[in-house]
């Protein structure tokens, strides 16, 4: 059994109970029958002129019959406009859609009105359910008509006729939402993980012709602001890629640029005579004669330093790889043994 029944049964057992009928009023305009809500309490005044809860349930209760009325007298011009695709007269208003003549100046300030809405004023909770009204919506009308959708914009008529179950009040905070949200500034700061995380494994996969606020609602399924900061997003990979540091060196390869374009071979030398071979030999025979001995342990050796004044043996030359030669200054042994850390 329900609060209404409870109190029904309350007023058959006793008809003039004057809290039964005003808490019956009560519960109908909770449940949004104003109607039913004003009989109530004027049954109760009649039980009590001066009881002053149902004096108040009452004022209420005329309250919103009138806003019913306007509600309801407006959703028969925005069906007129969503069948036409096109905006009514009042002489249409009153002639075809049936508006009561004194209603007819209310009902269109009642539509024409719109909502105060401050977009960085809603608090998490609010902007998150008006983002997932916006995306529904959106994807709604694109699925109807995205032509129509492109010509006309997002229109209250559309959102009213789609989602019958909602206000018209609701219905134009959902518009004031997307209207909001197209013109606000989005700034890299508002760039937050989710949106990283969106771009990183879903947005960046798609075309560039599917990179538009609608495309991005659409196919990712998210309201209109994150598809906005998608967008902005986006834009920061649209640029030139950097300039790679480089320098040049041709000045290295001069020369062999030179013999390769001009095709000159280079010089041959000379055939050694029989008289250069022996002056060789004995050269050779003359460097064997005089024994060397290895700078640092003192052992034969026919081993030199690079620079030819230094004597060293093969094994001295490994142990003492990259010091210095003590007759030049240069590095003992290969440049491939020189510290990485010269690189840096």
């Amino acid at each position: 059994m329900n609060s209404i029944e409870s109190y029904d049964k309350a007023i058959g057992l006793k008809g003039d109970d004057k809290y039964a009928w005003n808490n019956k009023g009560r519960v109908l305009l909770e449940v949004n029958k104003p109607e039913k809500a004003k009989r109530t309490f004027e049954k109760a005044l009649e039980i009590d002129p001066e009881f002053e809860s149902a004096k108040e349930g009452l004022e209420i209760s005329k309250e919103k019959e009138e806003e019913q009325k306007l509600e309801d007298y407006a959703r028969r011009i925005l069906e007129f406009e969503c069948e036409r695709n096109r905006s009514i007269s009042k002489e249409e208003a009153f002639k075809i859609c049936d508006i009561p003549y004194n209603y007819i100046d209310d009902v269109f300030s009642f539509i024409s009105t719109r909502e105060g809405l401050d977009f960085h004023s809603l608090d998490e909770e609010k902007r998150d359910g008006l983002e997932r009204a916006s995306r529904l919506v959106i994807q709604k009308l694109a699925k109807e008509s995205k032509r129509n959708l492109f010509e006309k914009g997002v229109r209250l008529c559309d959102i009213v006729i789609n989602f019958k179950s909602k206000s018209i009040e609701e219905c134009k905070r959902v518009l004031e939402y997307i209207r909001e949200v197209t013109q606000i500034d989005i700034t890299t700061e508002e760039i937050d993980e989710k949106t990283e995380r969106l771009l990183r494994k879903r947005a960046l996969d798609l075309p560039q012709e599917d990179r538009d606020v609608l495309s991005l609602i659409l196919r990712l399924n998210v309201g209109i602001y994150q598809a906005r900061k998608l967008q902005a997003a986006l834009e920061k990979f649209e640029g030139e890629s950097y300039k790679a540091p480089s320098t040049e060196i041709s000045f290295l390869v001069k020369e062999k640029k030179e013999r390769k374009k001009t095709g000159d071979e280079p010089a041959k030398k000379p055939e050694k005579t029989d008289e250069d071979i022996d002056e060789v030999k004995a050269e050779i025979d003359d460097q064997e004669d005089e024994e060397e001995f290895c700078y640092y342990c003192d052992d034969p050796t026919h081993y030199k330093h690079d620079c030819g004044d230094l004597s060293i043996c093969p094994q001295c030359e490994n142990e003492h790889a990259g010091e210095e030669c003590p007759e030049c200054g240069e590095v003992i042994g290969s440049a491939d043994k020189e510290d990485d850390e010269m690189l840096l």
